[in-house]
């Protein structure tokens, strides 16, 4: 007790201290001021550097954010163009392949659910209409590539004016276009042929300001799926050459006319549909056509298989 407080007493009086005890006290604080001066600047130093650092991040991050960002559109660009026709910015046959399985298995559940009714649904179906512009090949090489791929675009314009939107508008190659109406029936598929084929054999294409060149279509076409009783007998890819083969039996009986090829109502539908000249011979396939029923129809283009 008496310690603490004699302690307390010494608080009130100086202390007497010789020089030297000054000095030594002097250079301590020195010392003392110098580290904590050091310290501080050291602090400091690591402060500028973290800040440094923290904004060196956040700018990796942000370039690592935009090669990112660049990485997905060059991915959907990469994406586009390979399902995108160059010239016209239609859709290509891979965007058909890539698209058709989930419309052919939408259709094929429609059909199951209308036939465990007894019946046959109305907007099931996917037509396959292909276009093909007659004697194109002559604008190429009497006009020159630049009139040809103008004319290529007109058509298109044509075309894609007269279809739904949700219809899938294709172009195959130089001179054909493969229009898909999807879920629609079968029954109009005549008049929307017949529509394409009068609106663009008025499509004039204006060349040497007062010239226009105009040129007539052959259209065929066969719907998914081909036959009702059996739905899945005929794959898309077949249908699609039927398509094909249509608008080859009326190109060679006569151009500027459309064809399509139709499943008979055959109580068993054949899987075997290679040789077309005799299941229209015996009526498992028959067609409709704008060429004149008196018309032979020249089925000698249709010789290829169908696979």
């Amino acid at each position: 007790m008496q310690i603490k407080y004699l302690s307390r007493l010494l608080l009130f009086f100086p202390v007497t201290t010789t020089a030297a005890t000054t000095e030594s006290l002097t250079v301590h604080y020195y010392h003392l001021a110098f580290v904590l001066i050091a310290v501080l600047g050291l602090l400091a130093f690591l402060s500028v550097l973290a800040k440094n650092y923290k904004n060196q991040i956040d700018e990796l991050k942000s370039q690592l954010d935009d090669s990112q960002q660049n990485l997905v559109i060059a991915e959907e660009k990469i994406r586009f163009l390979n399902l995108t026709d160059a010239l016209t910015g239609l859709r290509n046959r891979n965007f058909f392949d890539m698209q058709i399985k989930a419309d052919v298995a939408k259709s094929l559940r429609e059909y199951k659910a209308a036939s465990n009714n007894g019946g046959i649904p109305l907007q099931a179906d996917i037509n396959v209409i292909i276009v093909n512009i007659d004697d194109f090949a002559s604008i190429n090489a009497k006009y020159g590539h630049s009139l040809g791929d103008s004319y290529l675009k007109a058509v298109a314009g044509v075309i894609k004016r007269e279809i739904r939107a949700g219809d899938y508008l294709i172009r195959l190659n130089s001179d054909e276009f493969m229009i898909v109406t999807r879920f629609s029936s079968r029954d109009k598929v005549p008049e929307v042929a017949s529509r394409l084929k009068d609106k663009i054999a008025n499509q004039a294409c204006v060349y040497n300001k007062d010239k226009a060149l105009k040129r007539t279509v052959t259209i065929g076409s066969a719907s998914f799926p081909f036959f009702h009783q059996e739905p899945e007998n005929v794959s898309i890819n077949q249908v699609v050459l039927l398509a094909y083969h249509a608008l080859n039996a009326a190109k060679a009986t006569k151009p500027d006319a459309w064809m399509r090829l139709i499943g008979g109502n055959a109580e068993h539908a054949p899987k075997d549909i290679s040789d077309i000249n005799a299941l229209v011979d015996a009526s498992c396939i028959s067609y409709h056509s704008s060429i004149a029923s008196d018309n032979p129809i020249n089925w000698q283009s249709m010789a290829n298989k169908v696979t």
